[in-house]
């Protein structure tokens, strides 16, 4: 039996049903899916090392290789295992979880599954070889009577500390990095011939050489100086570092990004929507040094016609080019009070995908025709260039529209129009979505204020302008005429779904109104938008309005 199921495996491309989206994938000759290796060493009932694979699926050297790169990337999902002696298994039938370690300062250890089941415990002896972090295999050691789970790590798929940021200090003639995250439990030992040019008390970056052993601590080199502790700017620095956030493009990306012209091709222009000729403008805060969107209304009638435009990024960010791969590792462009880490090079992010004023760009364009009373009549999107015509701040957008300014109105005259329009347009979704008891919560953000060394000055609530609210309405109809759009062509898409409270923080939030002397209008066991419209509205004028509000912010489901 055993000797047709290796017999079989050289049938892989006939036995295997994910062959075509693998051909689809990496072309004339692909490997094995990941689905059919897994499968396939189910049924051997054994560990198998890499030569005993390679020669049941009739690999030849070149083929063997590639299949290598596959198992070692199937190691470090947590897939697969590999013990000492190089043998593979599966690592669900080893009763084995793949996850990540959250350290603890005093010593012990958390694992958090990768499948998302409730997080256990580490003991002390085991995370001396453990960093903050690190993605393992782990099974279970013990389970209490409350059915909490203990963990004992086997095998570390992927380290997920290369670089520490840290005090530099000596004792005894013995050099250490002493870690300024308290989760990095261990000090580095740096040799004395590794020292960088750095100095005792001085925060440095260490590079890390060997990892941490049940009998050793981790041993490493200063790779950066960045100065003196406490130094102007040094707390960006550090936690830089400390989150891992790479400020570094890679050499591909630079590349695919020099081969990028400055300006749009006359190319880049066919088969796209003409809309240069209408006034867009971007609203933004003061600080903003990138320009995502764009917004334009116009009277069409007795109808109103909505533009909003956002900054065609895909054009430039193909799937799987290293640009797209950078973009997916960063995930977010990351802003600090001096610099920006962007999530795509600045070329793209303050370039060619930002709807700079005064400049032809390329951007998808959600089209929306309204009535009087908000409904939407008609939308459609495309494929569009537009020049914005002006870059305003959500301060100045207030005084021309809000606080009817006319000196401010003047400056920007030729914008007076569409301007208004974009008021009366936001007039009117805003009393729709008041006639739809749509929970508006007036909670302020925090706004840091910093000197001139970048360290923080003052807190203070950021004031919430009626422009921010123009902007927001703007956003969340083109967002609703998208979600239409994707469900009417049944194209795959995450929404953004809120569900009811449930019953036991609705309880709470009824308990906490009631020790105020506020009474919940409705059903204990259910809740609907008006009801909180109703309550938020009733309780405007108390002087624990924002309290409140934050109760009832916390009542919602996520």
């Amino acid at each position: 039996m055993k000797e047709n199921i290796m017999l079989d495996a050289k049938q892989w491309r006939t036995l295997d049903p994910y062959y075509a989206r693998e051909q689809q994938k990496y072309g004339d000759n692909p490997l094995p899916s990941r689905e059919f290796i897994l499968h396939w060493l189910e049924t051997q009932g054994k560990l198998l090392t890499f030569a005993q694979i390679a020669r049941a699926f009739d690999m030849d050297k070149e083929e063997g290789e590639k299949l290598q790169f596959r198992l070692k990337a199937m190691l470090g999902a947590g897939q697969l295992m590999c013990n000492r002696q190089g043998r593979f298994g599966v690592a669900r039938k080893m009763d084995l979880i793949a996850g990540f370690v959250v350290a603890h300062q005093e010593g012990y250890g958390f694992f958090s599954p990768e499948n998302g089941e409730p997080d256990g415990f580490i003991p002390p002896k085991y995370m001396a070889e453990l960093m903050h972090g690190d993605k393992i295999l782990a099974r279970v050691k013990d389970i209490d009577e409350r059915g909490r789970k203990d963990y004992a790590p086997v095998e570390i798929l992927e380290r997920a500390q290369k670089r520490i940021v840290g005090k530099l200090t000596v004792q005894h003639g013995v050099w250490s990095l002493l870690p300024d995250n308290r989760r990095l439990t261990h000090h580095l030992i740096i040799p004395a011939g590794e020292l960088g040019g750095g100095k005792a008390g001085q925060v440095v970056i260490g590079e890390i050489t060997a990892y941490p052993s049940r009998f050793q601590q981790p041993i490493g080199k200063v790779v950066a100086v960045l100065g003196e502790a406490m130094a102007a700017g040094m707390e960006v620095d550090i936690a830089i570092e400390n989150h891992n956030i790479p400020a570094v493009f890679p050499e591909a990306v630079r590349e695919q990004c020099e081969r990028i012209p400055d300006a749009l091709r006359d190319s880049d222009y066919e088969g796209r929507l003409d809309l240069r000729h209408l006034p867009f403008v971007t609203i933004d805060g003061i600080s903003a040094r990138d320009f995502d969107d764009a917004v334009y209304a116009e009277k069409r009638g007795e109808n109103y016609r909505l533009y909003v435009a956002i900054a065609d990024v895909a054009h430039y960010v193909r799937p799987d080019s290293p640009l797209d791969i950078e973009a997916y590792n960063r995930g977010t462009s990351v802003y600090f009070p001096d610099r920006v880490i962007p999530m795509l090079p600045e070329k793209l992010s303050n370039g060619l995908c930002s709807l700079n004023p005064n400049v032809d760009r390329l951007a998808m364009v959600c089209e929306i025709t309204l009535a009087p009373d908000g409904s939407i009549k008609r939308s459609a999107f495309h494929d569009a260039v537009i020049h914005s015509h002006a870059r305003l701040t959500y301060e100045t957008v207030e005084e021309i529209l809000f606080l009817d300014n006319q000196m401010v109105r003047e400056s920007f005259a030729a914008l007076q129009r569409p301007l208004d329009n974009l008021k009366i347009v936001y007039g009117i979704l805003r009393a729709a979505r008041l006639a739809r008891s749509v929970i508006d919560f007036h909670a302020s953000e925090p706004e840091f204020i910093y000197d001139s060394e970048g360290k923080i000055e003052t807190i203070q609530a950021r004031a919430r302008l009626e422009s921010h609210r123009l902007i927001e309405e703007c956003m969340i109809v083109a967002n609703i005429c998208a979600a239409k759009y994707i469900g009417r062509h049944k194209l795959p898409a995450l929404y953004r779904v809120h569900d009811h409270p449930s019953a036991e923080r609705l309880g709470k939030l009824i308990d906490f109104l009631g020790k105020r002397g506020i009474k919940w209008q409705g059903a204990s066991d259910n809740a609907t938008p008006a009801q909180f419209s109703a309550l938020l509205a009733q309780c405007t004028d108390r002087p624990d309005f924002a309290q409140i509000e934050i109760m009832v912010l916390r009542s919602m489901s996520q």
